[in-house]
């Protein structure tokens, strides 16, 4: 039985289980990053965003 024995590695490795979701997630996230850019290629630079340096700097 193939299915019984990867649920024992993955209960044994929960690493594994871990890591295949990170790599499903980063997946995504470049894909969508990708569509991004693209859209942002075919149109004119948007004004930049002021961000008030005060909140970045501070820390905790």
């Amino acid at each position: 039985m193939p299915q019984d024995n990867q649920g024992k590695n993955s209960r044994r490795n929960p690493q594994h289980g871990l890591q295949r979701a990170l790599e499903g997630i980063l997946e995504r996230l470049r894909q969508g990053l990708e569509e991004l850019a693209g859209q942002l290629a075919q149109r004119p630079q948007p004004v930049p965003i002021p961000v008030p340096v005060e909140r970045l700097s501070r820390r905790g």
